[in-house]
């Protein structure tokens, strides 16, 4: 995986040999060869805006310090090695910054021929990708800018799952044929911010199909269940669900997987008409209709603390359902009631979690004084389950308690149903097609 293009590298390259290693590990540049290597460095990056010439002298001589400080003497000593040495870590750093990528993420269950365009553009960053196109389309439809047609990759295909065999060698970077993508436009560095301490590139990639998810079965735009649709003769045999990062500008691009309980989960979600017949167009539903309020809820996580909470809170949520683990399914269910129910101010701690969640709960949800009393000791009777359990007095929930299990996913979306109609300004009736304990049956019988 590479981020700098072809020309970039080559330009790097040229560049490093322009200089004139002197002992010590220092250096002689001539500025001319600088400009020019900045010139093509700059060139289509979303960094052209904010770096300068002097910017990349800095790049280059905190790469040469760094060099000169942990290298060999024996490194130092030999002008190839230290060239190599220099590229490593320019190459290293340059990688390091953040650029725009998208991030497909396969939803396998969904029959792309209900949707009517190859490109259903929710919002700047979302979109709905079919990849179900004539072979002589596949190669705009799957990676535009990657060059097919060097070797002869697509020499004598003449269909689709010939063309694909034929382009087995670099077929992890490609999209599934006859399927549909949900495309989420992300920032973000590779290889390593895929995953870290602060929320990464894919993750809040991930954390996105969640929510979109969620949204999609309580509308009953989608459903759950173990029947898996056929696949067109045409387009080759099913693969596993699956992610592919490509970056935007230049030829960076890499697969990545999904958990295998979210995968299973997802093989599952399909549109919701379960009889098998044919649905013409005219029956189709308005997807950028339909999912526009939650595409406005995804632009709010990007400076609104509570759509963040209520996020974690949908994200906790589906987690709990995916698992099949029911102890895990109980601690992710009460750690999204917390999510959106806590604060971060340490002074209401004094008042206890379990007390202060209660509390807010059933003055939140509650109809009565006789109601919100109710509520309380549900709340209570939850959390001292998961007490037991974080506290290792029990290390596992058994068969007669999951009820419990039940109730505290029931809690849980009843809070994100109510907190997303008050956000998004939706009517009571919009949300309440998604039944936990149906999709956890589901699940189950796997």
């Amino acid at each position: 995986m590479v981020a700098l293009t072809t020309p970039q590298k080559k330009a790097l390259v040229s560049y490093l040999r322009t200089w004139k290693i002197m002992p010590g590990a220092e250096v002689e540049v001539l500025d001319t060869a600088t400009d020019r290597f900045c010139e093509v460095l700059l060139q289509d990056q979303p960094w052209r805006d904010i770096w300068s010439i002097d910017d990349v002298k800095e790049l280059v001589e905190e790469a040469r310090l760094k060099v000169a400080h942990t290298a060999s003497a024996r490194v130092l000593g030999d002008p190839a090695l230290m060239y190599s040495a220099l590229e490593r870590h320019l190459l290293a750093e340059i990688e390091s910054y953040p650029r725009d990528y998208f991030v497909y993420v396969e939803l396998p269950g969904l029959d792309p021929s209900y949707l009517d365009e190859e490109i259903l553009v929710l919002s700047d960053q979302v979109a709905l990708i079919r990849t179900s196109s004539p072979l002589k389309e596949i190669k705009e439809i799957v990676r535009p800018s990657f060059p097919f047609g060097s070797g002869n990759l697509l020499e004598g295909a003449i269909t689709v799952d010939e063309a694909r065999e034929a382009l087995r060698p670099i077929s992890s970077f490609l999209l599934e044929q006859d399927s549909v993508y949900l495309r989420i436009a992300e920032s973000g560095a590779l290889p390593d911010l895929l995953y870290g301490d602060e929320p990464a590139l894919l993750p809040r990639a991930l954390t996105s199909v969640k929510i979109l998810v969620f949204y999609g079965l309580e509308i009953g735009l989608l459903e759950r269940r173990e029947i898996f649709r056929g696949r067109d003769q045409n387009s080759g045999p099913r693969t596993i669900a699956h992610i592919a990062v490509h970056a935007v500008h230049g030829e960076e691009r890499r697969p990545e997987k999904m958990s295998r309980d979210f995968e299973n989960f997802l093989r599952g979600v399909t549109f919701n008409y379960s009889d098998g017949r044919e649905v013409a167009s005219s029956e189709h539903r308005n997807l950028a209709l339909d999912l526009h309020p939650i595409v406005r809820f995804l632009s709010l996580l990007h400076s609104d603390d509570h759509a963040l909470r209520i996020a974690a809170g949908m994200e906790w949520l589906i987690d709990s359902l995916v698992t099949t683990n029911q102890t895990l399914s109980l601690v992710q269910s009460c750690i999204g009631i917390e999510a959106i129910l806590g604060d971060s101010n340490s002074g209401s701690y004094e008042l206890g979690i379990t007390a202060r969640l209660s509390e807010r709960f059933a003055y939140l949800m509650g109809t009565s004084a006789e109601n919100r009393s109710e509520l309380r000791e549900r709340l209570r009777a939850i959390f001292a389950k998961r007490g037991d359990l974080v506290h290792a007095r029990r290390h596992r929930l058994p068969p007669s308690d999951l009820q419990v299990v039940h109730a505290a996913q029931k809690m849980l979306q009843e809070l994100i149903r109510k907190e997303l109609s008050l956000v998004l300004d939706l009517p009571p009736v919009v949300l309440g097609r998604l039944n936990p304990v149906e999709i956890k049956r589901d699940l189950r019988t796997f």
